[in-house]
């Protein structure tokens, strides 16, 4: 932060505004426990861990609406929050739960505290808890002694109304996004099995599928390969540009291409790579086959571990790779179920792969399949666009505002 003062603004010390409060539940009340986490600040801890982790409420503090709370072992990356429409909750005895007085607007100082800029001085103030180094921990009684730069109460409000606005609207693209998956994720299931349009069925050894549908092994649709190292000499067509080095993580289900700015280059004798065509299917062999996709244009497959292997399938005639695509990412439980059954780590070999059965459309069938589903995914892809707006709008946002650098007027 700098040195100067903006006009009006104080530099003030947390603990002359805040104090740490523990109320320990010792009436065992049956309150929503709480998490705090470095992407959300406050949340239901059901929410976090899709379960309930805390077990006697006694050895638990009490949480309430308008109370801040971190974890020292974490706050150098974000883990603090404030409580907010939750009513009780119950917080972990590990973690600090403080209030503040009134000379600061609350909203204010929960954006001002998860700010990233915030980390460094945390992380600075941060005291080494193990002989590795690993873990940090920031004790209250130093955190209270850490200057923080206020604007007046007025101006900290207009700033946290701004904020919020941007908040809100991140909130409601994400609410966008996550609908659009959840129909996508019923289309594909409806697609896959019932098609378009159709009105007979017959059972078969994958489940009820039209009657004009055929069933078919993995290797009587596909080329199966795996990744090879390429030549060094080829290593200067690689290091161009033009063929991006493409991760099975990077897909997860969907298409990337050379456009896509979140792939980097890997250092070429760290990977084992392979360059696929246009259309190439590529699926992870581990972890019960959960990151699958489709290359969108010329693309290289790279793992950084070659211990870790993965699978490329070339279509043949009369199956679209995007239709094989959208079939595997429908049918994941069916994989999960292979790998579960035949060995304790959820992993897929080759011949699992080869004899897995397809259900097979006809081709105009498969394009009007694909041509539903894509369109969903293009509006889950406009949607992220968007939320990653609103989110470098609000990072430039909290670099001006909480710095003073553009003032707002009251």
């Amino acid at each position: 932060m700098s040195s100067s003062l903006p006009l009006g603004w104080s530099r003030r010390p947390i603990g002359s505004f805040a104090q740490k409060v523990r109320r320990m539940n010792s009436d065992a009340e049956d309150l929503e426990p709480l998490s705090i986490t470095k992407d959300q600040g406050v949340v239901l801890q059901r929410l976090k861990y899709k379960k309930r982790i805390a077990t006697d409420p006694r050895k638990y503090q009490i949480g309430m609406d308008g109370d801040f709370a971190f974890d020292p072992m974490s706050l150098y990356y974000g883990a603090i929050g404030r409580i907010q429409d939750l009513g009780r909750g119950l917080i972990s005895p590990d973690y600090v739960t403080f209030t503040v007085d009134r000379s600061v607007d609350h909203d204010f100082l929960e954006a001002l505290l998860r700010w990233s800029h915030m980390h460094k001085e945390y992380e600075y103030l941060s005291e080494t808890s193990n002989s590795r180094g690993k873990r940090r921990r920031l004790y209250w009684s130093v955190l209270i002694d850490l200057p923080i730069l206020l604007p007046p109460l007025p101006e900290q409000k207009k700033i946290a109304a701004i904020l919020s606005s941007v908040d809100e609207a991140i909130q409601a693209t994400q609410a966008v996004i996550e609908q659009t998956r959840r129909v996508k994720e019923g289309l594909l299931q409806d697609l896959l099995t019932r098609g378009i349009g159709h009105t007979r069925f017959k059972q078969t050894e994958i489940g009820e599928i039209p009657e004009s549908w055929e069933i078919r092994r993995v290797d009587q649709l596909c080329q199966v390969t795996s990744g090879a190292t390429p030549l060094r000499s080829n290593q200067a067509y690689f290091d161009s540009g033009d063929v991006p080095w493409v991760k099975t993580m990077d897909l997860n289900g969907g298409v990337v291409s050379t456009t896509d700015e979140s792939i980097t280059p890997l250092a070429l004798a760290e990977t084992s790579c392979k360059v696929l065509p246009v259309g190439t299917v590529m699926c992870a062999m581990y972890g019960g086959f959960r990151q699958i996709g489709r290359t969108g244009v010329l693309a290289m497959e790279a793992a950084t571990n070659q211990a870790i292997s993965s699978m490329v399938l070339k279509p043949k005639a009369k199956l679209l790779p995007e239709f094989l695509n959208y079939f595997f990412v429908a049918h994941r439980p069916r994989w999960k179920g292979i790998a579960a059954s035949s060995r304790k780590d959820p992993n897929i070999t080759r011949q699992d792969v080869c004899g897995f059965k397809v259900a097979v459309p006809p081709v105009a069938e498969q394009h009007a399949i694909v041509d539903r589903v894509d369109a969903l995914t293009a509006a889950i892809g406009e949607g992220e666009v968007a939320l990653a707006a609103h989110r470098r709008v609000k990072a430039g946002l909290l670099q001006d505002l909480l710095t003073g650098k553009v003032r707002v007027s009251v």
